[in-house]
Protein backbone atom coordinates (compact mmCIF):
# COMPACT_ATOMS: atom_id res chain seq x y z
CA UNK A 1 0.00 0.00 0.00
CA UNK A 2 1.64 3.24 -0.99
CA UNK A 3 -0.06 6.93 -0.11
CA UNK A 4 -0.54 9.30 -2.78
CA UNK A 5 0.31 12.98 -2.47
CA UNK A 6 1.14 14.57 0.79
CA UNK A 7 -2.14 14.05 2.74
CA UNK A 8 -0.43 12.53 6.18
CA UNK A 9 2.25 15.57 5.98
CA UNK A 10 -0.92 17.91 5.67
CA UNK A 11 -2.33 16.33 8.44
CA UNK A 12 0.89 16.47 10.62
CA UNK A 13 0.61 20.53 10.61
CA UNK A 14 -3.07 20.66 11.14
CA UNK A 15 -2.20 20.73 15.20
CA UNK A 16 -5.30 22.53 15.80
CA UNK A 17 -7.70 20.26 14.18
CA UNK A 18 -6.06 16.88 15.63
CA UNK A 19 -6.37 18.96 19.43
CA UNK A 20 -10.33 19.29 18.70
CA UNK A 21 -10.38 15.43 17.43
CA UNK A 22 -8.53 14.40 20.68
CA UNK A 23 -10.81 16.54 22.41
CA UNK A 24 -14.04 14.87 21.02
CA UNK A 25 -13.04 11.13 21.57
CA UNK A 26 -10.55 11.10 24.59
CA UNK A 27 -13.74 9.68 26.86
CA UNK A 28 -13.92 6.57 24.59
CA UNK A 29 -9.96 6.18 24.36
CA UNK A 30 -9.47 3.49 27.38
CA UNK A 31 -7.65 0.30 28.37
CA UNK A 32 -5.53 -1.87 26.15
CA UNK A 33 -5.71 0.68 22.58
CA UNK A 34 -5.33 0.05 18.85
CA UNK A 35 -4.78 2.55 16.31
CA UNK A 36 -5.61 1.12 12.89
CA UNK A 37 -3.57 3.05 10.10
CA UNK A 38 -1.76 5.52 12.14
CA UNK A 39 0.23 6.54 9.34
CA UNK A 40 2.84 8.82 10.70
CA UNK A 41 1.60 8.99 14.02
CA UNK A 42 -0.26 12.68 14.41
CA UNK A 43 -3.20 11.40 16.42
CA UNK A 44 -1.05 9.31 18.11
CA UNK A 45 0.70 11.69 19.39
CA UNK A 46 -1.91 13.60 21.47
CA UNK A 47 -3.44 10.44 23.10
CA UNK A 48 -1.29 8.30 23.78
CA UNK A 49 -0.51 9.34 27.64
CA UNK A 50 -3.80 7.74 28.22
CA UNK A 51 -2.54 4.11 27.72
CA UNK A 52 -0.63 2.30 29.50
CA UNK A 53 -0.63 -0.88 26.86
CA UNK A 54 -0.81 1.15 23.06
CA UNK A 55 -0.84 -0.75 19.39
CA UNK A 56 -0.32 1.11 16.28
CA UNK A 57 -0.75 -1.06 12.94
CA UNK A 58 0.04 0.69 9.40
CA UNK A 59 0.50 -2.01 6.23
CA UNK A 60 2.26 1.06 4.23
CA UNK A 61 6.20 0.22 4.66
CA UNK A 62 7.83 3.32 4.70
CA UNK A 63 5.21 4.92 7.50
CA UNK A 64 5.61 1.68 9.16
CA UNK A 65 9.21 2.01 9.40
CA UNK A 66 8.79 5.60 9.80
CA UNK A 67 6.83 5.21 12.93
CA UNK A 68 9.08 2.51 14.54
CA UNK A 69 11.67 4.98 14.92
CA UNK A 70 9.57 7.71 16.15
CA UNK A 71 8.41 5.61 19.18
CA UNK A 72 11.57 3.41 19.55
CA UNK A 73 11.97 4.89 23.06
CA UNK A 74 8.36 4.74 23.98
CA UNK A 75 6.11 1.19 25.58
CA UNK A 76 4.31 1.31 22.11
CA UNK A 77 4.09 -1.85 20.08
CA UNK A 78 4.36 -1.39 15.95
CA UNK A 79 2.67 -3.33 13.54
CA UNK A 80 2.39 -3.87 10.30
CA UNK A 81 -0.03 -6.53 10.13
CA UNK A 82 -3.88 -6.73 9.38
CA UNK A 83 -6.05 -6.57 11.83
CA UNK A 84 -7.22 -9.98 11.66
CA UNK A 85 -3.75 -11.27 12.19
CA UNK A 86 -3.02 -8.95 15.46
CA UNK A 87 -2.56 -11.74 17.89
CA UNK A 88 -4.15 -9.37 20.95
CA UNK A 89 -7.02 -8.41 22.42
CA UNK A 90 -8.73 -4.85 22.73
CA UNK A 91 -10.56 -2.72 24.96
CA UNK A 92 -10.26 0.59 22.89
CA UNK A 93 -9.72 0.27 18.78
CA UNK A 94 -9.66 3.36 16.68
CA UNK A 95 -9.88 4.34 13.32
CA UNK A 96 -8.98 7.91 12.57
CA UNK A 97 -9.54 9.15 9.17
CA UNK A 98 -9.06 5.36 7.68
CA UNK A 99 -11.96 3.58 7.54
CA UNK A 100 -13.32 5.39 4.70
CA UNK A 101 -10.10 4.47 2.82
CA UNK A 102 -10.36 0.58 3.49
CA UNK A 103 -12.13 -1.33 0.02
CA UNK A 104 -14.24 -4.32 2.47
CA UNK A 105 -14.67 -1.57 5.46
CA UNK A 106 -17.67 -4.11 6.67
CA UNK A 107 -15.37 -7.08 6.56
CA UNK A 108 -12.36 -4.70 8.36
CA UNK A 109 -15.14 -3.58 11.21
CA UNK A 110 -15.82 -7.82 11.42
CA UNK A 111 -12.38 -7.86 12.12
CA UNK A 112 -12.18 -5.62 14.88
CA UNK A 113 -15.55 -6.30 16.52
CA UNK A 114 -13.34 -10.03 17.30
CA UNK A 115 -10.39 -8.33 18.71
CA UNK A 116 -12.57 -6.34 21.12
CA UNK A 117 -12.94 -7.42 24.65
CA UNK A 118 -16.33 -7.97 26.22
CA UNK A 119 -18.57 -4.39 26.62
CA UNK A 120 -16.35 -2.28 24.41
CA UNK A 121 -17.59 -0.16 21.63
CA UNK A 122 -16.34 0.61 18.13
CA UNK A 123 -17.75 3.62 16.19
CA UNK A 124 -17.34 5.11 12.88
CA UNK A 125 -19.26 7.26 10.52
CA UNK A 126 -17.93 9.52 7.77
CA UNK A 127 -19.93 8.99 4.58
CA UNK A 128 -17.04 8.63 1.97
CA UNK A 129 -19.00 10.96 -0.62
CA UNK A 130 -18.88 13.91 2.01
CA UNK A 131 -15.87 13.64 2.48
CA UNK A 132 -14.17 17.00 0.98
CA UNK A 133 -17.02 17.57 -1.43
CA UNK A 134 -19.00 20.21 0.39
CA UNK A 135 -21.83 17.92 -0.18
CA UNK A 136 -23.60 16.47 2.93
CA UNK A 137 -26.78 14.10 3.50
CA UNK A 138 -29.62 14.95 4.12
CA UNK A 139 -31.52 15.83 7.49
CA UNK A 140 -33.73 12.60 7.21
CA UNK A 141 -30.84 10.63 5.11
CA UNK A 142 -28.57 11.06 8.37
CA UNK A 143 -30.95 10.17 11.05
CA UNK A 144 -31.93 6.95 9.30
CA UNK A 145 -28.21 6.14 8.95
CA UNK A 146 -27.16 6.93 12.61
CA UNK A 147 -30.34 4.60 13.89
CA UNK A 148 -28.97 2.45 12.01
CA UNK A 149 -25.44 2.42 13.34
CA UNK A 150 -26.98 2.30 16.67
CA UNK A 151 -29.18 -0.10 16.59
CA UNK A 152 -26.51 -2.69 15.32
CA UNK A 153 -23.86 -1.45 18.04
CA UNK A 154 -26.57 -2.15 20.09
CA UNK A 155 -27.36 -5.65 18.87
CA UNK A 156 -23.52 -6.23 19.41
CA UNK A 157 -22.55 -4.54 22.65
CA UNK A 158 -24.38 -4.17 26.31
CA UNK A 159 -23.17 -0.52 26.49
CA UNK A 160 -27.13 0.67 25.93
CA UNK A 161 -25.87 4.57 24.89
CA UNK A 162 -23.06 4.60 22.03
CA UNK A 163 -22.74 7.88 20.78
CA UNK A 164 -21.78 8.91 17.41
CA UNK A 165 -19.23 11.13 16.03
CA UNK A 166 -20.19 12.76 12.48
CA UNK A 167 -17.38 13.79 10.12
CA UNK A 168 -17.76 15.20 6.19
CA UNK A 169 -17.74 18.52 5.00
CA UNK A 170 -18.42 19.74 8.09
CA UNK A 171 -18.47 23.62 7.74
CA UNK A 172 -19.52 26.91 9.38
CA UNK A 173 -22.87 27.04 7.10
CA UNK A 174 -23.79 23.60 7.65
CA UNK A 175 -22.85 22.77 11.30
CA UNK A 176 -25.92 24.90 12.34
CA UNK A 177 -27.87 22.28 10.73
CA UNK A 178 -26.06 19.64 11.48
CA UNK A 179 -25.98 20.34 15.43
CA UNK A 180 -29.50 19.21 15.72
CA UNK A 181 -29.62 15.96 14.21
CA UNK A 182 -30.36 13.65 16.80
CA UNK A 183 -28.03 11.25 17.96
CA UNK A 184 -24.93 13.02 16.78
CA UNK A 185 -22.40 13.60 19.59
CA UNK A 186 -19.71 15.22 18.20
CA UNK A 187 -18.05 16.37 15.06
CA UNK A 188 -14.59 15.49 12.68
CA UNK A 189 -14.04 19.14 11.03
CA UNK A 190 -11.39 17.99 7.85
CA UNK A 191 -10.83 20.65 5.47
CA UNK A 192 -12.48 23.85 7.08
CA UNK A 193 -9.55 23.04 10.55
CA UNK A 194 -7.25 24.43 8.08
CA UNK A 195 -8.63 27.88 8.62
CA UNK A 196 -8.80 29.00 12.00
CA UNK A 197 -11.56 31.68 11.43
CA UNK A 198 -13.64 28.91 10.24
CA UNK A 199 -12.35 26.31 12.83
CA UNK A 200 -13.42 29.29 15.53
CA UNK A 201 -16.72 29.96 14.35
CA UNK A 202 -17.53 26.10 13.99
CA UNK A 203 -16.64 25.74 17.99
CA UNK A 204 -18.79 28.62 18.81
CA UNK A 205 -21.78 27.58 16.85
CA UNK A 206 -21.68 24.14 18.57
CA UNK A 207 -21.08 25.48 21.77
CA UNK A 208 -24.04 28.02 21.31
Amino acid sequence: MKYPGQELENFDKATVWRKYVYFEIKKFIIGNTLEVGAGIGSFTNNYKHLVKNLTLSELDEENFQYIKKKFESENIKITNSLTENINQSFDTIMYLNVLEHIKDDIEEINQAYKKLNKNDIIVAYEPIWSIGTGVIPLNNILEHDISKIIKFLKSKFKNQKPKIIYGGSVNPENIVKLKHIKNINGFLVGGASLYENKFVDIIKKTTI
